[in-house]
């Protein structure tokens, strides 16, 4: 079956609903970007990047991609059941289901029109742009907004987010909440506003990844509340008692952690040896020495590796899958690199010193993605679309690290401590 990305915009349903998704989304974004840090600049040129991309799909290629077109099956029989034209719910993956309901929502008012959940990426990726400027500005509060507006240029022009939006499938949405967790939890351990709403909505975020993602969805709440635990303990006067025995805790607690997962999520040594295999196996792209192998070092021990700085130059090849690899490498390796080199402006001494303590929240999430993509990337075709959320956790700091330049002392002028211009 080939699908039309335009089926459906003739109808009034489907052109009103996919037009209001996009214009409500938008004011949302330019509503909640901190105000004058031009990140409005920012979210206007996201949404061109998008449509650019969108116009592209739909003149080279015409028909939803073979993943886009399964989801789109899948929410139409979802919304069959919704609106009451069939008795009989759909079923998928555990994990899965989530994002298969919210497109069968859409596709119930709308009708069965790919352009509405696409628009729906897109808003994803404007409302990205604003949370990445919002965890920017929690990082570096009441300085020049040099940081806050480079971290949203980044958001918004990243080839390895933009290449995802403009399609029916999780990504936009995965790290758009991501995002927004991470968020929550920062205004959470700073002590910003509300702290009971802003529970609400890290929570919200957060049981929404699980329910689009569940696995990943699971750690990257892990990672949240270890974070939030590590910070509040440091920040106490017995800072190092309490995360020495944080730490301890956490070892000793591991295998019944482990055993938890393995029971609620079929997290197995030999399930996650097999299906990294079996990823290995199937792919063009599939990582060497993986297939049929069983042993769990044995496999952490090629994928962490890659996870980290792959494909390597000897693993390139002549294929669209690799060629979106390295794209997606050059993006990770650049905005690393940032991130490293932001590293500077929380030293001592320096202006944003009193703002380290979030560091070990942002580190913490970011090693817990890590992990989850080494034990369950076994190509690169799906590291290319996974790691991003990585990516998109440092991203604030890649800001900080593009805009800062160390100065001697703390009390010396701003400007000589922020890089000038836009």
């Amino acid at each position: 079956m080939m699908i039309s990305y335009m089926q459906g915009l003739d109808t009034f349903n489907g052109f009103v609903g996919t037009v209001l998704i996009l214009l409500c989304g938008l004011g949302c974004a330019l509503a909640f970007a901190p105000k004058r840090t031009g990140v409005h600049a920012a979210i206007w040129g996201a949404l061109a990047a998008d449509l650019l991309v969108l116009l592209m799909l739909v003149a080279v290629f015409r028909y939803l991609s073979d993943d886009s077109e399964t989801w789109h099956i899948l929410a139409t029989q979802a919304s069959d059941f919704l609106t009451g034209r069939t008795e009989y719910s759909v079923t998928y993956v555990d994990g899965k289901l989530g994002y298969l309901w919210i497109v069968g929502g859409i596709y119930a008012v709308t009708g069965s029109t790919p352009m509405a959940p696409i628009m729906l990426g897109i808003v994803c990726h404007l409302l990205l742009v604003t949370v990445i400027a919002r965890i920017t500005a929690l990082l570096a509060p009441s300085q020049p907004p040099q940081a806050i507006r480079r971290s949203a240029y980044l958001a918004a022009f990243l080839p390895c987010i933009v290449w995802w939006t403009p399609h029916i499938l999780r990504e936009s949405l995965t790290f758009m909440l991501v995002a927004t967790a991470l968020y929550g939890a920062m205004r959470i351990v700073s002590g910003r506003g509300q702290r009971a709403a802003t529970l609400a909505f890290t929570c919200a975020a957060l049981a929404t990844l699980i329910w689009i993602r569940g696995s990943l969805g699971y750690m990257v709440t892990i990672g949240v509340v270890l974070g939030v635990l590590y910070v509040r303990a440091g920040r106490s006067r017995y800072h190092t008692a309490i995360r020495s025995a944080l730490i301890g805790t956490g070892i000793a607690a591991f295998p019944f952690v482990f055993q938890v997962l393995s029971e609620s999520l079929g997290l197995t040594e030999d399930g996650i040896a097999i299906v990294t295999s079996e990823l290995s196996d199937i792919a063009v792209s599939g990582f060497p020495g993986l297939v049929n192998e069983t042993n769990l070092l044995r496999i952490l021990s090629v994928t962490i590796p890659r996870v980290l700085a792959g494909p390597f130059p000897w693993e390139l090849a002549p294929n669209g899958v690799m060629a979106l690899a390295f794209m997606e490498l050059v993006c990770w390796l650049a905005i690393g690199l940032g991130a490293i080199r932001a590293r500077k402006a929380f030293l001592p001494n320096q202006l944003l010193a009193d703002r380290r303590y979030l560091i070990g929240l942002i580190i913490v999430v970011f090693a817990v993605v890590i992990v989850a993509l080494a034990i369950t990337a076994g190509n690169y075709g799906i590291l290319a679309r996974f790691r991003p959320i990585a990516t998109v956790v440092i991203i604030p700091l890649a800001g900080i690290g593009f805009s800062f330049t160390r100065s001697p002392s703390r009390s010396r002028s701003q400007s000589l401590s922020w890089v000038s211009g836009s």
